[in-house]
């Protein structure tokens, strides 16, 4: 990988001006779109097929008859997002041309719903609501339908889709829940009570904002300093250091080399039992320049033996800072806290560049480069935490910081789970040993721990310890939590061979082949390895 430079831009841009436009120039600028996309993105076609991108652009072409020009760029939205990356996007209220108005208010949404955190001056008394419905749909219904507008990677990023673009009339139009984009009735929850609100759009340069958090007196460290591109915090009590990297950039006053010195030098002089490095908002940068912070976290588990280094992620931890958690599992040992990234674990990155449509002028982000900071071959939804803890609003509106006291309380296992499993098995202590990995699979701070490939080379060891029934519950359990996992399945396939029930391997196998023939996500070389090895097994069964 030459270059590691990802950008992630989230800064909306004023409007001022609209263009006037006709079927024929917006035929023009869809073909243009779908040209310039496939000569300069990385690989355009990675999740929708070209055919499938074709006839969306051909249906848009014909619909431009008979939709208004903001409908259009909805809909351009939505293709876009077909794409499947997080880089890859249009945002119609960030255009320069087109004067997209949106409800003043923020929404965040939390495990317990969609609540209001940034409200125009006007409606601050709104702070803390939660959405219950628009116009009488049910917030639900609305957001399983906005989400497809904008960014599309993964179900946590159809999430930041969520609630960026729920506020948008003419989004909300475009999915038949409003009619009327000039006034709009939310049914919020206050406290116990429900009220219906009726909403004016604005334009966002004549909002003036404000937010929950800046209404409160005093902040927490993880609350602080949301602005800034790094932030550093010692708590004594708990003998933690707390890093917060919200951008993957520098200036004059904020750079790398000064952030490595912060944290080798605050390590020798505490000696911090935990290090905690919190990007759950960190949405990118360039990747190039946070080496001096791996160095520095390196140091610190050579300057601290016992100490743990441990990673907050979130749903806006996207581009260059995905990267890092690549590149910082590569020199480390972190435990990842939280909630799964926004991004996959190796993903399509740098959108510095755009595509400026011809005669809309509507500007168009996408991909122009592979990134595997995760090795070849791994393919993850997300950077997945080892401890996942859910945020609900209580906790935000609360000022409480759940991710940081499941870190103070937080000792590591003695022993890998999967070790643990072996050794009551291999013992006889079979019903324990269930016990225990069904106990692991339901505990919900391991909702996202993915430990299938342990317990599946721990199944195939008991295989060769003779202990053959222990194996094969195991196998079943693990197929069972991971229905989709082809590997287990031919593992749990070859473990019927050596128990001689062949019908029942030969059923497994042919299980394997619907599940590849389902599979888009694994690449195609191991398809094509598993598929004719499955197959050489079949011919020597029959």
């Amino acid at each position: 990988m030459n270059k590691l430079v990802l950008i992630l831009c989230f800064l909306p841009l004023l409007s001022f001006s609209q263009v006037e436009m006709t079927n024929d120039k917006w035929q023009e600028d869809l073909i243009f779109l779908q040209q310039k996309l496939e000569e300069r993105h990385a690989n355009l076609y990675h999740t929708t097929s070209k055919d499938e991108f074709t006839h969306a652009i051909n249906n848009l072409i014909k619909l431009g008859r008979s939709i208004d020009n903001k409908e259009i760029i909805v809909r351009i939205s939505e293709v876009i997002a077909t794409v499947g990356d997080a880089h890859t996007w249009l945002h119609p209220g960030y255009q320069d041309e087109w004067d997209f108005k949106q409800l003043p208010v923020k929404f965040e949404y939390f495990d317990d719903g969609l609540f209001i955190v940034t409200t125009d001056e006007e409606y601050s008394h709104l702070l803390g609501s939660k959405l219950i419905s628009i116009n009488s749909k049910p917030v639900s219904q609305i957001i399983s339908k906005v989400s497809k507008i904008g960014y599309n990677e993964n179900k946590f990023t159809r999430l930041i889709s969520a609630e960026k673009f729920i506020v948008y009339p003419e989004i909300l139009k475009r999915f038949g829940f409003i009619e009327n984009i000039e006034e709009v009735q939310l049914e919020l929850k206050i406290n116990t009570m429900n009220k219906v609100f009726s909403m004016k759009p604005k334009l966002n340069r004549n909002i003036k904002w404000i937010s929950y958090l800046e209404r409160q007196e005093e902040l927490p460290y993880v609350y602080k300093n949301r602005d800034s591109i790094y932030s550093t915090a010692y708590d004594p009590k708990d003998k933690l250091l707390y890093i917060q990297l919200n951008k993957c950039t520098e200036n004059e006053n904020y750079t790398f080399e000064n952030l490595s010195n912060q944290i080798i030098s605050k390590s020798k002089l505490h000696r911090p039992t935990k290090l905690v490095l919190d990007i759950r908002r960190n949405v990118g940068g360039n990747s190039m320049l946070v080496y001096p912070l791996i160095y520095a976290l390196m140091e610190y588990e050579k300057e601290v033996p016992n100490g743990q280094l441990f990673v907050i992620t979130g749903r806006w931890t996207l581009s260059a800072s995905v990267v890092l958690c690549g590149e910082i599992q590569k020199y480390c040992k972190p435990i990842f806290v939280g909630e799964p990234t926004g991004a996959k674990a190796n993903l399509y990155g740098e959108n510095s560049y755009k595509i400026t449509l011809p005669n809309s002028k509507l500007s168009i982000s996408y991909s122009s480069e592979w990134f595997q900071p995760f090795g070849p071959f791994v393919d993850m939804e997300w950077v997945a935490p080892d401890i996942y803890i859910s945020t609900r609003s209580d906790h935000y509106f609360n000022l409480e910081q759940p991710i940081v006291e499941e870190i103070k309380r937080y000792t590591s296992p003695k022993q890998k789970i999967s070790d643990r499993i072996f050794d009551l098995a291999i013992n006889d202590s079979i019903n324990v040993a269930v016990k225990l990995y069904r106990d692991f699979k339901e505990n919900p701070k391991n909702l996202y721990k993915d430990i299938r490939n342990d317990i599946r080379r721990m199944a195939t060891k008991l295989g060769r310890e003779k202990k053959l029934d222990y194996s094969r519950i195991f196998y079943e359990l693990n197929h069972k939590y991971n229905p989709d996992d082809v590997l287990i399945l031919v593992n749990f396939a070859q473990l019927q061979e050596d128990l001689k029930d062949y019908e029942k391997a030969k059923e497994l196998y042919n299980q394997c082949l619907l599940l590849l023939n389902e599979d888009k996500q694994t690449n195609n070389y191991l398809k094509h390895y598993i598929e004719d090895y499955i197959n050489s097994r079949l011919k020597e069964l029959k």
